[in-house]
């Protein structure tokens, strides 16, 4: 950090009207995969070029010192990159950096032959709260238990997302959907 970081600032202000010239980027394979060092740096050098970072200073950092909600060990890796390109001074945009980033990701895992990861939004697009889960578990215990007449139902969010997912399937016009 001592030597990088200067390095770093001296490029950077080479654009004065950069607000955040670094970027905090991490990415983590399948917990079944192990990536040796040199993939892993081939993998985010690819990486990086997809998200039009090629051409700008980076440091990749990796540990596995985190574990998943089944406790398997979960590696991940760390990129810390100057936004303002080294070769021409101008600065990679943040607009709309984590759906380049999921895009990036999900075409290298199978360029790499590497185990594919549901992206956020497929598994943002469906989650319940915990709240809800919790009362869906409850419910589900107390019909099995006799205790309830009806099985419970998931929450009106995921019933709603179903629902447009099923009526979106054939891709109709905008208009036709609704």
């Amino acid at each position: 950090p001592e030597e990088l970081g200067p390095e770093f600032r001296a490029i950077a202000s080479r654009n004065h009207r950069v607000l955040s010239p670094v970027a905090h980027i991490s990415f983590s394979p399948s917990p079944e995969e192990h990536l040796d060092e040199t993939t892993a740096l081939l993998f985010a050098t690819r990486y990086m070029e997809e998200i039009s970072f090629g051409d700008c200073q980076w440091v990749l950092a990796g540990h596995d010192d985190t574990t998943t909600p089944l406790q398997q060990n979960r590696p991940h890796f760390h990129i810390i990159a100057n936004r303002v390109r080294i070769t021409d001074a101008l600065v990679v945009t943040a607009w709309l950096d984590w759906k380049r980033s999921e895009k990036a990701l999900r075409k290298l895992e199978k360029e790499f032959g590497l185990i594919e990861v549901t992206p956020s939004w497929e598994i943002d697009k469906s989650a319940s709260s915990t709240g809800q889960q919790r009362r869906y578990k409850r419910e589900k215990l107390e019909f099995e238990e006799g205790k309830r007449l009806s099985p419970p139902e998931h929450s009106i969010k995921v019933q709603l997302q179903e629902a447009i997912n099923e009526k979106a399937a054939d891709r109709p016009a905008l208009p036709e959907l609704i």
